[in-house]
């Protein structure tokens, strides 16, 4: 967090952006332990439980460019409420 906060950017963005990164890495191979949980439980193999789930992981990537370099699309409500 120092790092973060030396840096300028806001810790709201940041947390965000980290969280959103760990949803995408839970869900893809080589360390997706939602995926391989997913395949244990339903008795899948793993190709057959990602393949449908490639255009989410799409969406989310495109999610986190979009709220990685608009900052904004993260920060409008929190600024919001702290105007108040």
């Amino acid at each position: 967090m120092p790092v973060v906060h030396a840096l300028g950017l806001n810790l709201v963005h940041f947390g965000v952006v980290v969280v959103v990164n760990l949803a995408i890495g839970m869900v893809t191979p080589p360390v997706g332990m939602g995926l391989y949980v997913a395949c244990a439980l339903s008795k899948r193999s793993v190709s057959t439980v990602l393949r449908p789930l490639w255009p989410q992981i799409l969406a989310m990537a495109v999610v986190l460019g979009l709220i990685t370099f608009v900052p904004s699309l993260v920060t409008f409500l929190p600024n919001l409420l702290k105007a108040k």
